[in-house]
């Protein structure tokens, strides 16, 4: 059983590296979208899911993996899986550290990691994860039971509030995590202290899979508000298996 996540994700956002985009062309293909730099495609599949974002956002739709999501404008993401961290080597840099952080993010078990970086180079990052394929939860007061169990055995003990006005149960967290990152354009390995935003978000699917999703984050002010956005781009399949 996993604990309540502190996201690593973010440390890194200093070292450089480089990204993967991917792209919200929708097509038919019968697998999900791969890692596709930064050229749009036309040929990622959706599984029948129908993403609402906001507009300028790009889909991610990966029905092989049981969900789709949107990422804000800029933003790059990447599946973590070996076909989609390769790729990642063979991108384009544009969020410092993105390859680094995706790395990390899938040694922590996510299947998907996305960040963006403002223009006074603050990141945002979201990683998604699958708790649990067969959990045996069926409502919101099971979910929020589950993921006290988690909260009790971290080192923080957020507290673990059901969402409201949910289509799936969903329950939420919302922390500061402190820790250390390298020092841009520093060669001697310096580090410096940064307070991240975090906001974790359960939820239960039709298939009754527990996915979670992080956004972690540098700048308080847009924290909860770009994070909310993300969550509520969730999608499942409409015929789940």
């Amino acid at each position: 059983m996993r604990k309540w996540a502190v996201p690593v994700a973010l440390l890194v956002v200093a070292i450089g590296g480089v990204g993967v985009a991917f792209v919200g062309a929708r097509g038919d293909d019968d697998d999900d979208g791969g890692a596709a730099g930064s050229a749009t495609s036309t040929t990622m599949a959706t599984g029948g899911m129908d993403i609402a974002a906001p507009d300028g956002w790009t889909d991610v739709p990966l029905p092989t993996l049981g969900f789709g999501l949107a990422v804000p404008p800029g933003w790059e993401a990447t599946r973590l899986d070996a076909e989609g961290l390769a790729s990642t080597s063979q991108a384009s840099p544009v969020v410092p550290g993105f390859v680094e952080a995706a790395h990390a993010a899938a040694q922590s078990g996510a299947l998907v990691y996305a960040a963006g970086v403002d223009t006074v180079g603050r990141v945002t990052d979201l990683k998604v994860l699958a708790e649990a394929l067969d959990s045996g939860i069926t409502d919101a007061a099971g979910l929020q039971a589950y993921a006290l169990q988690l909260v009790s055995s971290a080192s923080l003990s957020p507290t673990v509030e059901v969402v409201p006005d949910t289509a799936q149960p969903t329950v939420e967290a919302r922390f500061q995590a402190t820790a250390q990152r390298s020092v841009e354009g520093a060669d001697d390995g310096s580090t410096e202290a940064i307070t991240a935003e975090v906001t974790e978000r359960m939820v239960l699917s039709p298939r009754g899979v527990i996915y979670t999703m992080i956004v972690t984050s540098e700048d308080p002010a847009t924290h909860d508000d770009v994070a909310n956005q993300v969550f509520s781009t969730l999608t499942f399949p409409a015929n789940p298996q």
